[in-house]
């Protein structure tokens, strides 16, 4: 809004890219993963295709893991390689570095198309060195990242109850996907190759223009593609304390869950007299752990007049379409004031 935009919806890179991918065609029913793997982030989205409309069934990301992973540690193995050969430190000076990164990237595109490449490292001081790359050493060097991605993807399986014999489509996306290895590992894993008929880096910008065109509707609706019914990313919770006071994280929102649709209500009581009601932290991840990293935000609402000490409360979340968390807390059966004008925050995708 500050440079002039006005922002219509927030939707998961995932779910654009489902829509980019069903845009006008006439889908058959069946299972489909998006494979999402971007510069620095990684998605896996279930979904259940029908006949005009699509399902998330579940969801799974690493929030760091994308191409800058693979980047790195190709530059990590060429400076390795470079001090052998040079027989004196790769100098650490920011010129340098940024030498050694871009070379790694250029290296690491060259061997999406070949399986050889030629590097030339100049560093500002210090000898200049080429090294043969081939796709091998490459793929052997992202091993360990190529399994974090697999081991993603059986999670959202099992999250959508399918096993993968089910998925009938893979679809990817993100430019970093393109990387052979990537591809390899899927089709060795589903026993097909995935889909890559759309442009891998414009796939959710058009999946956001379709949707922005038909921002209208209250769902993604598209005139030609038909509809992608969304859920709730990743688990959410807020802070609670057990029975021995330890403060845990209770998980309200669960991958899965739909949207617009408010959770189980959780039972407290209120202690002592106070004008507001306790601050709620809101924490994101699974399991009961509180991670500072994980920290969304605080809710604080004030207390009906009135309220008496030991008063019974419920506490209700919820996430909309934009991504938004929402939470409601009923006292003695009332909501509180400004339960509509709730402080909210947002669910990275």
């Amino acid at each position: 809004e500050m440079a002039g935009l006005y922002v219509l919806q927030i939707i998961n890179e995932p779910s654009a890219a489902a829509l980019t991918y069903t845009h006008g065609e006439e889908t058959k029913p069946g299972i489909a993963l998006v494979f999402d793997l971007g510069g620095g982030t990684f998605d896996a989205t279930i979904l259940q295709i029908g006949e005009g409309s699509a399902r998330v069934l579940s969801t799974k990301g690493i929030e760091e893991l994308g191409g800058i992973n693979f980047t790195n540690k190709l530059a990590g193995d060429l400076r390795k390689r470079y001090e052998t050969e040079a027989k004196v430190p790769y100098p650490e000076d920011s010129l340098s570095m940024d030498r050694l990164i871009a070379a790694a990237e250029a290296a690491k595109c060259a061997l999406s198309d070949g399986q050889t490449t030629l590097v030339h490292l100049a560093p500002l001081q210090g000898p200049a060195v080429d090294l043969a790359v081939t796709r091998k050493q490459f793929n052997n060097s992202i091993s360990l990242f190529l399994l974090q991605l697999q081991t993603a993807v059986e999670v959202a399986i099992e999250r959508a109850g399918k096993t993968p014999a089910d998925i009938a489509r893979v679809l990817l996306c993100g430019g970093s996907s393109r990387i052979p290895a990537i591809q390899n590992m899927l089709t060795e894993f589903f026993g097909h190759r995935p889909e890559t008929t759309l442009d891998l880096d414009l796939s959710v910008a058009l999946g956001a223009a379709f949707q922005a065109a038909y921002s209208e509707e209250p769902a993604l609706q598209l005139e030609d593609g038909g509809l992608v019914i969304d859920c709730v990313s990743y688990p959410v919770g807020i802070a609670i304390k057990n029975a021995v006071g330890e403060p845990i994280k209770l998980v309200m929102l669960r991958p899965g869950d739909p949207l617009n649709t408010w959770s189980q209500p959780f039972a407290v009581r209120i202690l002592g007299a106070a004008n507001a009601f306790p601050p709620l932290s809101v924490y994101k991840g699974e399991g009961s752990q509180l991670y500072p990293k994980d920290k969304l935000g605080e809710i604080m609402l004030a207390l009906l007049p009135g309220t008496p000490p030991g008063a019974r409360a419920t506490i209700s979340m919820s996430q909309d379409l934009n991504g938004l968390i929402q939470v409601q807390i009923n006292v003695e059966g009332q909501n509180l004031p400004g339960v509509l004008q709730r402080d909210q925050v947002q669910v990275g995708s």
